[in-house]
Parts: C-alpha cells; sequence; structure tokens
C-alpha cells in the first residue's frame, strides 16, 4: 500500500496532498510466498514442460494455454499450486513472432503512464500479489502490439518472471 500511496504523492502530473489513509485488512501470521518454478505449454493436448526463452509455435487466432506451476519459498507455509492462463495470438496483421512475459503478482510493475487519470486507472487495475499473469507481445510486417494476459489467481503471493518466445505459424 506505501508503494501506491507513494506513487500518486510523487507523480510528475499533479500536485497531491494525501490527508488521510484509511485501511482495511486481516493479519495473518502465515508465510504464503512463492515463485514461479516451472511453466508448461498445452501442445496437441498434452502438457509439455518448457525452459525459459523456449520457442513455441502457435497459429496465427489461436490460443496458447500455458500452465503455471507455483512452489513455496524457502520458510513458506504455502503449498504448491499451479494456475492456467492463456496467451491469445492475434489473427489479423502480420505478427509472426511473439514473447511471452509472465510474472507472479508480487513482481509485476505497472507500465508507462502519460496522465495522472492513467496512473490512478494502473494503480486500481494492477493484480494483486497472489496471481500470476502478463502480457503477449508481437511484432511482423504489419507492425507490432500486445495484449494482456490475465491473472490467474494463486494460493500465496507469487514473485518471479518467466518469458517465452513465440512464432506464429500462417496458414
Amino acid at each position: 500500500m506505501f508503494r501506491d500511496v507513494s506513487k500518486v504523492v510523487r507523480n510528475p502530473y499533479e500536485e497531491v496532498e494525501v490527508t488521510d489513509v484509511n485501511v482495511d485488512a486481516d493479519l495473518d501470521t502465515r508465510v504464503l510466498e512463492g515463485r514461479i518454478a516451472r511453466v508448461e505449454a498445452r501442445r496437441h493436448g498434452d502438457w509439455t514442460g518448457i525452459d525459459e526463452g523456449d520457442r513455441v509455435r502457435v497459429a496465427a487466432g489461436g490460443t496458447l494455454p500455458l500452465r503455471v506451476h507455483v512452489r513455496p519459498t524457502t520458510g513458506s507455509d504455502a503449498r504448491r499450486d499451479s494456475v492456467r492462463v492463456d496467451a491469445f495470438v492475434p489473427r489479423r496483421g502480420k505478427a509472426t513472432r511473439g514473447r511471452v512475459d509472465l510474472a507472479g503478482g508480487a513482481s509485476r510493475r505497472a507500465g508507462d503512464v502519460g496522465s495522472f487519470d492513467e496512473l490512478v486507472r494502473s494503480i486500481e487495475g494492477q493484480a494483486p500479489g497472489n496471481s500470476v499473469g502478463g502480457s503477449f507481445h508481437f511484432a511482423g510486417r504489419g507492425g507490432a502490439g500486445s495484449s494482456r494476459i490475465e491473472p490467474a489467481e494463486t494460493a500465496s503471493t507469487v514473485r518471479g518472471r518467466f518469458t517465452v518466445d513465440v512464432r506464429v505459424m500462417r496458414g
């Protein structure tokens, strides 16, 4: 919470004075922290492990289903967890390659913003720490773009990142 209030107070767009902060919180003495340990891609109906930076093929207009395995960090009371996230590959345009960037909610950063209103929206829309999500960036002869990978909720706060290279197949 301190980080979000600090972003608002130190923003370069408007002068802001914080006069009051109300917090509604539950205290849990357990440490529930995990890390991204392994990622699998669904290929021909089977889940196949992939390594950081591996290249996978996906049809234009298709979906790249990914299963993210979260493991407890040392000293954590968390349990092993697995969640599914999907990267949607656009059909239109001439995308030929891409990159999936996955991150635990506690490791994700807000993107660049150009105004105070965008800053507020980015804070309000950020994924919770107990999730895994990311983005799919693509490029080709028709230009470049990106799309959001909706976060999937996990049982613990998740840290860490994972990148998958994508080859977009046409035809």
